[in-house]
């Protein structure tokens, strides 16, 4: 069945991203996120490098479409870099007839003969199970979701992660462009704590909490609304929610459990459930 297809790799000319931008506007419904420039940015302008992704097409109208976002990240103490998976979709009456099988296999291959060693993962409920079975990716856990006041309760100087990604100060100076989003900050305990409005009203999210020299141009020290709740979503063990402000979101109110998955590339079958994860809401394309 695949045969009737043809895979091709991502480009990168605007009459390539324009085709995109359409292409996931019109199919994920979401006109104000997938604007050029949005896609543009992702795509294009990471410092990390390119998007590694593949497209499928029929009878030359492109009908799937399937993307990964290079990242570098501290794996064991051991900088490598990855791919974060950004933006999947196939057109319905094109579905499960193998396409997005045979996209992803691509990228794992460009992905390996790039010199990614992973990739990562955030799903939602119901593309959890067909990443485990499908692309075989571990189930690290799901990410924790609090609202209350203040700032969590850190336990600091005990940052030995097993995994967390490698920001710079290029890197969060691109992922603090994205546009379409409004950012601010503020200075909390010598380090700079970076928040963005949640879309509910009166909330807040904490994006994540970084060393002043990694900002490499000034946020805005003001939230432009009054938000006195803040949203924490993430992972990270040396968090002390016993001592603030803090309540969980039960599971049946949240939109979605958000479930980090893991696959390991290099070859020697790494896994990270159970491991210490430090892992924020800047380091994934939410917010």
């Amino acid at each position: 069945m695949t045969s009737m297809y043809r895979y091709k790799p991502l480009e990168f000319d605007d009459t390539d991203l324009e085709l995109y931008t359409r292409f996931l506007a019109e199919h994920y419904k979401q006109p104000e996120l997938f604007t050029f420039e949005y896609i543009a940015w992702q795509y294009r302008d990471n410092p990390a490098g390119k998007a590694v992704g593949y497209n499928a097409f029929f009878e030359d109208e492109l009908v799937a479409h399937v993307v990964t976002i290079p990242f570098r990240a501290v794996i064991e103490g051991s900088i490598e870099t990855g791919l974060l998976l950004a933006n999947a979709m196939t057109v319905p009456e094109h579905r499960r007839k193998g396409i997005s099988v045979g996209l992803a296999d691509n990228i794992e291959r460009f992905g390996i003969d790039s010199g990614c060693t992973f990739i990562v993962g955030i799903a939602n409920r119901n593309s959890t199970p067909a990443y485990i079975k499908g692309r075989h990716m571990e189930l690290a856990g799901p990410l924790e979701a609090r609202i209350g006041l203040g700032l969590p309760s850190r336990s600091e100087g005990r940052d030995n992660y097993d995994f967390q990604l490698a920001w710079d100060r290029q890197s969060l100076d691109w992922r603090l462009r994205r546009p379409g989003s409004t950012y601010w900050s503020k200075n909390i305990g010598g380090k700079q704590v970076i928040f963005t409005n949640s879309g509910k009203p009166g909330i807040k999210t904490i994006m994540g909490h970084f060393e002043t020299e990694l900002l490499d141009g000034e946020l805005p020290r003001k939230a432009p609304s009054f938000l006195p709740v803040s949203l924490w979503i993430g992972m990270d063990s040396n968090l002390r929610w016993g001592r603030s402000l803090y309540i969980p979101i039960p599971q049946r109110l949240r939109p979605s459990p958000l479930n980090f998955l893991f696959k390991d590339l290099s070859g020697m079958n790494r896994k990270l459930a159970g491991k210490k994860l430090f892992f924020q809401a800047v380091d994934f394309d939410v917010f």
